[in-house]
């Protein structure tokens, strides 16, 4: 099931496997070191509950919420998973 703080996340964020969405949110949280410490603590621990959430849902419904998000910004045609 798809949780409302990863919605954000998935239709920013380009991917094409669980994998790779899992890699880029880790350099994501690798990436916080240029912030203000206090930013820096807050953006880690959101990006590290996306991880989790991410790491607990299946690929399949990733994709196929991915699939609608961008059905839903007019990016691509419907298609059915």
């Amino acid at each position: 099931m798809i949780n409302g703080e990863i919605v954000p996340i998935l239709e920013a964020i380009e991917f094409s496997s669980k994998d790779e969405l899992l890699t880029k949110l880790r350099d994501m949280r690798e990436a916080t070191v240029r912030l203000a410490p206090a930013d820096r603590r807050v953006v880690k621990q959101m990006l590290g509950i996306a991880i989790q959430e991410v790491c607990y849902t299946s690929e399949r419904e990733l994709l196929r919420y991915k699939g609608y998000a961008d059905y839903k910004k007019g990016k691509r045609k419907k298609e059915t998973v």
